[in-house]
């Protein structure tokens, strides 16, 4: 069963004070106080492309981490990838969202290919990370590779200490399972340190191909911390790069 967290489309609206009138038929057809009124569709996300290129386009999104998250609670398809992992997180993979990069990733490989298990074909995931100019439209992964359903997730991972600065591009990952056969665990999303990451971890050995590179926009702006005093900043582009992953 393919978990699909757009299955039911994201909508963002902008909004506006309720009249007197609205706000008294809400309040006798529910009891409860009318807040706000939907006014305007800002942007309607359907897929996961979509997503990504919404995600590069504002920068931050609440509303939609929260609507992700919604999604996950309610999802037979993703309660039952969460049901075919060990009830306790092995040590070794604990260990890596503990304390990485600090720790070791052979090991951790291991542990998801005796523990974890393939994601159905057509699943989608993000990931923020940079495809090397040097590498052409393949690459296989050496050692574990963290995933989120949450494209928002995955951008912060891609700016985390100064790593997009120093890349000079921002690439967002769409990742689409084609012929599964690399070993994931899916972490728990809540009751955990991590829960909000809503990661995906592949075991090392996973195939990547690269199908597109989509350009979004030019004057991201990323920043790095220097001497652990001074930041500095620079725009650079940001792209949608969709994934084959096996």
């Amino acid at each position: 069963m393919v978990f699909n967290v757009f299955e039911t489309p994201y909508e963002c609206w902008k909004t506006r004070h309720p009249t007197f009138q609205e706000m008294t038929q809400h309040n006798e057809q529910t009891g409860e106080m009318l807040l706000s009124v939907r006014d305007k569709l800002i942007i309607r996300v359907t897929d996961h492309f979509e997503a990504a290129k919404h995600m590069l386009t504002v920068g931050a999104d609440g509303s939609l981490e929260r609507f992700i998250e919604d999604a996950l609670d309610n999802s037979p398809a993703y309660k039952e990838m969460r049901s075919r992992m060990p009830s306790k997180t092995p040590k070794e993979i604990s260990e890596y969202q503990k304390n990485y990069p600090s720790c070791g990733f052979f090991a951790i490989s291991q542990a998801i290919d005796a523990v974890g298990c393939t994601l159905p074909e057509g699943s989608a995931l993000f990931h923020g990370g940079f495809w090397p100019h040097d590498r052409g439209s393949n690459l296989t992964t050496t050692r574990p590779l963290s995933t989120s359903f949450c494209p928002q997730v995955a951008l912060r991972n891609s700016e985390w200490k100064g790593k997009a600065f120093d890349d000079g591009e921002i690439h967002l990952f769409v990742l689409k399972v084609v012929n599964p056969k690399t070993n994931v665990f899916v972490f728990c999303s809540k009751g955990t340190n991590l829960g909000h990451e809503k990661e995906v971890l592949f075991s090392a050995g996973a195939k990547l191909t690269l199908k597109n590179k989509t350009p979004i926009r030019n004057d991201y702006n990323v920043c790095k911390v220097i001497d652990g005093t001074r930041t500095v900043s620079k725009q650079i582009p940001a792209f949608v790069l969709e994934i084959e992953i096996s």
